[in-house]
C-alpha cells in the first residue's frame, strides 16, 4: 500500500510540475520525497553484487569497485574522479535503446540529434559538427573511436547491442594521463556480458511505430573448463518520420519545408566474446545506413537518395595474469577498421561521393604493482599504427580528392597511490603521448581522496588533457567545393579542477555534489571562411567554464527507486565573448521506478529537462522537458520478459541547434514513439 501511496503522490506532483513547466518545481518536489524514511542505495550499485542488494549497508555500498578510473579495481569512493555506474537493470528498467539514451540520463550529459548522427554534450560543450571526439568511448578497455574521424559511436553505429551491457562506467573530467587523445572530457567504458550471463539461447523481438523493428540472438555458455563463450546477432530497421517539416526550406521549390521518406535507418551487427583462464579475446562488427532528410552541405532536399553509410569491426585479444604476489600484468594486442560512405546528391546536379577507410593495430602492456600497503604503482605504455587512414572524394566521375595516410603513436604512462593515513590518499599520474602527426603530449593528473565510511568523502582533483586533430580535420579538401584542409592543426588542451562530494545523508540517502572549472586553449572548431565560402578547422577558440552537478538517489524498502540530478553550467567563448553554442545553463534529471505485482512487472518513468541553447544564427532554442515511460513484465510466459515503452511521452516539439552544413538554423527531433519488446530465454 505504501507503494501505491508513493505513486499517487508522485503521479500529482508531476503534473503539476509539467503544467508550469518549470524545473525548480521538479527539484522541491524530489526533495520532498527523497528524504523519507526508509532505505537508499544506488541503483548502479545495487545490481553490481549479487544478492538481495536490500542486505548492503551504506559501507557495502561505497565499497563497489570501479576499473576505469585508474586502469585496476578500486573503490569507487577512492577513484580520483566522480564516477557514475549505469547497470543492465538500469537500461531494462528504463528502457534505453542506444547509448545515447543512457547518457542523456547521466547529471551533467547530455545528447542531440541532427537526423544522421547522434551527439554527446559533457558540462556545456557540444558543439555543432563534433562527431563526439573529445570523450573517449572504451569496450572493456579497448578503444573504439576511430583512426579517421575520431568518432566515438553512441547511436545505431555503436558495435554492441544495448541488452548485451553489464555495466557502463562514466569517469568525469580528463583522462589522457591514462589513456592519451580524445579522453578530453571523461572516459566511458562499456563493460559486456558474459557467457555466464546469459547460459543458454536468448531471442529478442521488438517492434514500434515508424515500423521499426529489431531482432537478436545470442547465445552464452561456461563450458566444463570453465571457459566462457557469448556469440550475438542483431539487426534492426525503421522508417524514421514520415514526413519532417523544416521552415528554413518551406518554398515550393523544396516541397513546402517537408522532407518525405527520408528519415530511414537500418543497421546490423554481430558480437563475440571468449575467456579462458587469464586470456580473453573478443570481436565485433556493425555496418549501418541512414539516410538524410536535412539537405545538408547543399544538397538536393527531399531526396531519400542523401545518405551515409558506416562499417566499423575489431578484434581484441587480452593476457591478465600475476607475476608474483604483489605484481599484475596486462597486455593487450587489437585490430580495428572502419569504413564510411557518404553520397550527397548536389543541388548544382552532381553527386559528391564521400569515401573513408582507417585500418590499425596495436598493443598495451600494464604492470600493476603493489609496494606494501602505503603505494601502489602502475605504468605502462602503449603503441598504435595507423596503417590505413584514407579518404576520397568524387564529384560524377572526377576525383576531386584522393589523400591516403598513415601514422604511428607511442606513449609510457606512470601513475601512483599513495596512502597518507588510512582515510587520506594522493592520487597522481603522467603520460608522453608521441605522435608523428603532431608532436608529442604531457599530460599530468592529481588527486587528494578523504574516503572515510562514516563521513563525507572529498575529492580535490586537478587534470590536463589534449585532442589531438584528426586526419579529416587537418586534410579534407574537395577542391573548393565544401571544405579546405588546414595541415597546420594543433592539439587542443583543457585543465580541469574540481571538487567533488559524496556522502549519505542518512542510512537512506546518499547525496553527491561536484563543482568544476575548465579552461581549453586552442579549441579546434570548423567554422566558415567568408572569403570563400568554404568550411575549415581552426585553433580559434578559447573556452572557460565552471558548474556545479548535485544528484540524490533512494530506495525504499518495497524497491520503489527515485533519482533527482541537476546540473547548472556556463561555458563561454572567450574570444567572441558570448555563451557557447548548444550549451544549456540547466540541466534536470529525474527518474523513479515502482514495482508492479509482487515485483513481478516494474514502471520506470524518466523526466529530462533541457535549458535553453544558443544556435549558430544567434537564436536560442526552447527549454524543454520530455518523458518516457517503460513497462516490464517478466515471466509473463516461461522465462520471458516483456517491455512496453513510451518515449516523448507528451510529443513535445524538441529542436536542436543545426551544425555550419545546414541551411536551417533548428533541427526537429522525434515526436512522441513507441516500441514493444519480447525477450524470451531457452
Amino acid at each position: 500500500m505504501r507503494g501505491i501511496g508513493v505513486l499517487k503522490d508522485f503521479a500529482v506532483s508531476l503534473a503539476k510540475c509539467m503544467e508550469k513547466n518549470r524545473v525548480l518545481s521538479l527539484i522541491i518536489y524530489a526533495l520532498i520525497i527523497l528524504f523519507p524514511t526508509g532505505f537508499f542505495h544506488r541503483s548502479a550499485w545495487a545490481e553490481a553484487k549479487k544478492g538481495d542488494v536490500l542486505e548492503l549497508s551504506i559501507e557495502e555500498l561505497m565499497d563497489i569497485k570501479v576499473e576505469s578510473a585508474s586502469r585496476h579495481d578500486q573503490k569507487v569512493s577512492e577513484a580520483p574522479a566522480a564516477v557514475t555506474i549505469i547497470t543492465a537493470a538500469d537500461i531494462d528498467r528504463f528502457g534505453y535503446r542506444t547509448l545515447s539514451d543512457v547518457l542523456n540520463s547521466v547529471n551533467g550529459f547530455f545528447s542531440t540529434s541532427d537526423r544522421n548522427y547522434q551527439y554527446l554534450g559533457v558540462r556545456g560543450f557540444n558543439r555543432p559538427g563534433d562527431y563526439n571526439t573529445r570523450v573517449l568511448l572504451l569496450l572493456d578497455g579497448h578503444r573504439i573511436n576511430d583512426n579517421v574521424y575520431f568518432t566515438a559511436a553512441i547511436g545505431e553505429e555503436f558495435v554492441l547491442d544495448l541488452d548485451l551491457i553489464d555495466r557502463i562506467e562514466i569517469v568525469r573530467g580528463p583522462g589522457s594521463s591514462l589513456y592519451g587523445t580524445n579522453a578530453f572530457f571523461g572516459v566511458i567504458n562499456v563493460i559486456p556480458k558474459k557467457g555466464k550471463d546469459l547460459q543458454g539461447l536468448e531471442l529478442f523481438n521488438q517492434i514500434g511505430n515508424q515500423k521499426w523493428v529489431k531482432n537478436r540472438v545470442s547465445y552464452g555458455a561456461v563450458r566444463e573448463n570453465k571457459s566462457d563463450l557469448l556469440l550475438s546477432l542483431s539487426g534492426m530497421s525503421t522508417d524514421g518520420e514520415k514526413s519532417v517539416y523544416f521552415s528554413e526550406m518551406d518554398q515550393a521549390a523544396t516541397n513546402n519545408g517537408i522532407a518525405r521518406k527520408c528519415d530511414m535507418e537500418e543497421s546490423k551487427s554481430g558480437f563475440f566474446s571468449y575467456s579462458a583462464g587469464a586470456f580473453s579475446f573478443m570481436g565485433g562488427k556493425v555496418k549501418r545506413a541512414k539516410t538524410i532528410p536535412t539537405g545538408a552541405y547543399d544538397t538536393v532536399f527531399n531526396y531519400p537518395g542523401t545518405r551515409t553509410v558506416d562499417e566499423t569491426g575489431f578484434l581484441d585479444a587480452k593476457y591478465r595474469g600475476s607475476l608474483n604476489e604483489n605484481s599484475e600484468i596486462q597486455a593487450r594486442l587489437f585490430y580495428d577498421m572502419v569504413e564510411y560512405k557518404g553520397s550527397y546528391p548536389s543541388v548544382l546536379g552532381m553527386t559528391l561521393d564521400d569515401f573513408s577507410e582507417g585500418r590499425r593495430w596495436g598493443s598495451e602492456i600494464q604492470i600493476n604493482h603493489n609496494l606494501g600497503a602505503k603505494s601502489r604503482i602502475i605504468w605502462g605504455a602503449e603503441y598504435r599504427r595507423n596503417f590505413i587512414q584514407n579518404q576520397s572524394t568524387a564529384q560524377g566521375s572526377t576525383i576531386v580528392l584522393d589523400d591516403q595516410r598513415s601514422s604511428t603513436s607511442s606513449a609510457y604512462f606512470l601513475q601512483n597511490e599513495y596512502v597518507i593515513s588510512p582515510d587520506l590518499i594522493l592520487n597522481s599520474g603522467l603520460r608522453i603521448d608521441s605522435e608523428d602527426a603532431f608532436g608529442d603530449a604531457t599530460s599530468p593528473r592529481f588527486g587528494l581522496i578523504y574516503s572515510h565510511p562514516r563521513r563525507p568523502v572529498m575529492k580535490l582533483l586537478y587534470g590536463q588533457a589534449f585532442r589531438a586533430p584528426n586526419v579529416y580535420e587537418m586534410y579534407y579538401d574537395d577542391n573548393n567545393i565544401t571544405t579546405k584542409k588546414n595541415p597546420s592543426l594543433r592539439s587542443e588542451t583543457i585543465k580541469t579542477w574540481e571538487l567533488a562530494m559524496e556522502h549519505p545523508l542518512n542510512v537512506h540517502t546518499i547525496g553527491s555534489v561536484s563543482l568544476y572549472k575548465y579552461y581549453i586553449s586552442n579549441l579546434i572548431s570548423q567554422e566558415l571562411d567568408p572569403a570563400d565560402g568554404l568550411f575549415s578547422f581552426c585553433n580559434k577558440n578559447k573556452v572557460a567554464a565552471q558548474g556545479a552537478e548535485i544528484e540524490l538517489r533512494r530506495q525504499w524498502q518495497n524497491d520503489v527507486t527515485g533519482k533527482i540530478a541537476v546540473a547548472v553550467q556556463n561555458a563561454e567563448d572567450l574570444d567572441k565573448g558570448e555563451i557557447l553554442s548548444n550549451s544549456p545553463k540547466l540541466l534536470g534529471k529525474m527518474n523513479v521506478g515502482f514495482p508492479i505485482k509482487r515485483q513481478k512487472s516494474f514502471l520506470g518513468f524518466e523526466e529530462i529537462f533541457c535549458g535553453k541553447r544558443r544556435t549558430l544564427g544567434g537564436n536560442q532554442t526552447s527549454e524543454y522537458f520530455i518523458s518516457n515511460l517503460t513497462l516490464n513484465l517478466n515471466d509473463i510466459m516461461r522465462n520471458s520478459h516483456l517491455s512496453i515503452s513510451a518515449y516523448n511521452l507528451f510529443d513535445k516539439n524538441i529542436q536542436n541547434p543545426g551544425a555550419e552544413e545546414h541551411t536551417m538554423d533548428q533541427i526537429p527531433e522525434n515526436g512522441r514513439t513507441f516500441q514493444i519488446s519480447l525477450t524470451t530465454h531457452f
